[in-house]
Parts: structure tokens; sequence; C-alpha cells
């Protein structure tokens, strides 16, 4: 299903995971370690009223980034909800009132192989990049980091996505590899590369990108 109407396009489907992000109003919001946890508290509720399954999460100081698979592919009513409900809550803890998001998020679909493994790395190394920790590793507060690396429990339910399924046979395997991807430096080209990709629809191979713009765009 396709939305338009004037407004960036939205892509409603359940076969692939989006990457999903939001931004605060002129970037001049600066999230504290306590937006972190009525951020977590939103995406509980969240999961008890759609049939959501929560992936990765990071919180950064103006955004947040998250994968999700929407089986009803309502994802316009999930983010609807969730952002609406994270501002709600934020400006009550403020006292203050007004827009906490700037544009409406921005999802991407992701194509199931190596293109999700680097979206799952670029959202973990995003500390690292904006200069608050070294490695990826020593950065384990504000996300679901923990969860993959090494088992611990989480405030909400995180479904493990074909990304970190994939990673070995069992789960210390997958967890040390997932450690030492995060870890793995990444050049400024790879980087731009995932970045760029996430800014469009569609994040994947040519032949992915291609039978989506053919499914979703190129319909009369």
């Amino acid at each position: 299903m396709l939305f338009g109407m004037g407004r960036p396009l939205r892509i409603l489907q359940a076969e692939y995971p989006y990457h999903v992000t939001t931004r605060t109003n002129g970037r001049v919001f600066v999230f504290k370690k306590w937006t972190y946890k009525i951020i977590i508290n939103v995406l509980v509720e969240a999961a008890k009223r759609f049939d959501v399954h929560i992936h990765h999460f990071k919180m950064m100081t103006n955004h947040y980034h998250l994968t999700l698979t929407t089986p009803i592919a309502n994802i316009s009513d999930i983010l609807w909800f969730i952002n609406n409900q994270i501002a709600k809550k934020y400006n009550r803890r403020m006292g203050i009132t007004g827009h906490l998001w700037g544009e409406r998020f921005h999802s991407t679909i992701i194509e199931t192989d190596k293109h999700a493994v680097r979206c799952v790395i670029y959202l973990y190394t995003n500390g690292v990049r904006a200069g608050m920790c070294n490695r990826a590793s020593e950065d384990e507060q504000l996300s679901t980091f923990e969860f993959y690396a090494r088992g611990k429990k989480v405030e909400f339910i995180v479904t493990e996505d074909d990304v970190y399924l994939m990673l070995g046979k069992n789960r210390r395997e997958r967890q040390e590899e997932f450690v030492r991807l995060v870890d793995q430096p990444m050049d400024e080209e790879e980087i731009e590369a995932i970045r760029s990709g996430l800014r469009k629809l569609f994040y994947g191979s040519a032949d992915f990108v291609e039978r989506m713009k053919a499914r979703y765009l190129n319909r009369q």
C-alpha cells in the first residue's frame, strides 16, 4: 500500500523490515538519559497496542534509530502513536508546549541480506561517529546493544531479527560475532554509502531496489 498526498511517500508493507528515524524540531531538543526511559515506556505501550516486532533501537541526543517489522503493514499508525506519546510525555516532564519533532519520521525498507547487517552496524556505531565513545561496545546504554551482545534483558520485548540469527549457530557465537562487527572500523566511503541508502525508500541490492520500485512506485 502506498500513501503520498503531498507528504513524504509512505509505503505500508509487511514483508521486509524498516529502518526508522525521527529527529527533534530544528535538532535543538537535547535528549537526556531520562528521555530513554520515556521512549522505552512508549515502545512497551506500542508493542501491546500494535502487532509490531521491534528489533534494534538506539537513542542519540536529538533523534533515535529503530528497526522493526510490521506483520499487518501498519507502520504509519505505529509511528504516529510512538512519536505522539513521546512528545506528550517529554513536554509534560519539561513543562513546555509545542512541537518536539521536526519533519515526519523517515522510513526505509531494507533487504534482509548484507544490507540489513550494514544497517544494524550503522545504527549501533552512531555513538562512535558522534564522538560519544571510541568503540560501539563501550556505548552500552540507550540502546538494545546489551541484549544482542550479552543477552541482557531490556524493558520491552525485542524480537531477534534475521540479521542476528545469521551471525552464528548458537547464541554465544552470535553474541561474539555481533560485538566483533560493531567494533570493526568502517571507512568513510562505506559509511556514506549506508547513510545515502537509508535516506531513500529502499535499501538493498540493485535487483531488490528495482523490484520494490516496480511493486510500489510504477503502478498506474
